[in-house]
């Protein structure tokens, strides 16, 4: 009888090795496709909560669908891509297969979410392997990821999973060959039109209209938010669900890069407006036309500043003022 007994639960062995080194297999090729692997309740149960399972998984809880409209989501959807890749890219040969990234949709793991108890996304949940199979100096222990704390950006993530988990990361960012192709484009460009510009101005005109010009733009800067973006380091721009662009955040305490120029735009716009009632317009001397730019100055102030404060409401939605928009 007691053979009996041992035969069978070597069978069951075997049996379960069989099937945890068949899924293994499978997570690697679908890797080879895309470094994070999108899974549902049904896969997660299989993936993750497999009691056999030899290989620790990062798993990202999301929301990238119109529902929950969670623009923090998209932001990191990229980050959590490029953590992944740089894991393929930096990792050891002999752990490379011991950790899997995974990511899953709320709207397709509703239940995994209600068991996890996950109230604020996104929120990635690292599962170690079996105590056996874990490598040495790893953490043994399912974490997850406060991202409110630690920060969006993927140099956050990797520094969390060194200094708590562990692991043997590297952040691989690629060079954004774009940036520095406009950068310098916009280097060229200013300084031919300095070298053009300034001979033909007197010192006198050079030295008033460019440091006025300087103090403006950057007073509007630093009003619109650009130490809070640079000290963050949040992106320029993120794309939403459907590869859309998205310009503002529908956050008080998020902000992208593209904002801060949008909202001095309209800073100079609303200022330029000013001005000109108050010193160009009133020099017209023909009435008729006087009047007729009044009009439109201020109906392009009034558009302006309503434009202006329905960003202060969509990123605050108590915020109490309004104005046409």
């Amino acid at each position: 009888m007691r053979c009996l007994i041992r035969i069978l639960a070597l069978c069951w062995a075997l049996v379960a090795l069989a099937a945890s080194e068949s899924l293994l297999a499978d997570l690697k090729k679908r890797r080879d496709a895309s470094p994070v692997l999108a899974i549902d309740t049904a896969q997660f149960d299989q993936i993750v909560a497999n009691p056999t399972r030899s290989y620790a998984v990062l798993v990202l809880f999301t929301s990238l669908g119109k529902r929950y409209q969670c623009e923090p989501c998209s932001r990191y959807k990229s980050e959590f891509e490029l953590v992944a890749r740089s894991w393929l890219k930096t990792a050891p040969a002999n752990v490379r297969d011991q950790l899997f990234f995974l990511s899953g949709d709320v709207d397709d793991m509703h239940p995994i979410f209600n068991r996890f108890g996950i109230q604020s996304i996104p929120l990635p949940y690292y599962f170690p392997p079996g105590a056996n199979a874990t490598p040495n100096g790893w953490a043994t222990q399912p974490q997850s990821l406060d991202l409110n704390r630690v920060g969006l950006a993927a140099e956050d993530t990797v520094a969390y999973m060194q200094s708590h988990l562990h692991l043997p990361l590297q952040l691989a960012r690629p060079f954004n060959w774009r940036k520095i192709g406009l950068v310098a484009l916009a280097s060229v460009v200013g300084l031919l039109a300095l070298a053009l510009v300034i001979p033909r101005l007197s010192l006198t005109a050079v030295g008033k209209n460019f440091w006025s010009s300087a103090c403006i733009v950057f007073v509007l800067m630093m009003c619109c938010g650009f130490m809070f973006v640079r000290i963050r380091g949040a992106p320029y721009s993120v794309n939403g669900p459907g590869n859309q662009p998205i310009y503002v955040l529908r956050q008080l305490q998020s902000q992208l890069g593209i904002e801060i120029q949008i909202l001095a735009s309209l800073y100079a716009v609303c200022g330029a407006c000013c001005v000109a009632l108050t010193s160009r317009v009133p020099r017209i001397a023909d009435p008729l036309k006087r009047n007729a730019a009044v009009v439109v100055v201020t109906l392009v102030l009034i558009l302006t500043y309503s434009f202006t404060i329905s960003i202060y409401a969509m990123k605050n939605p108590a915020y109490p003022f309004r104005l046409l928009l």
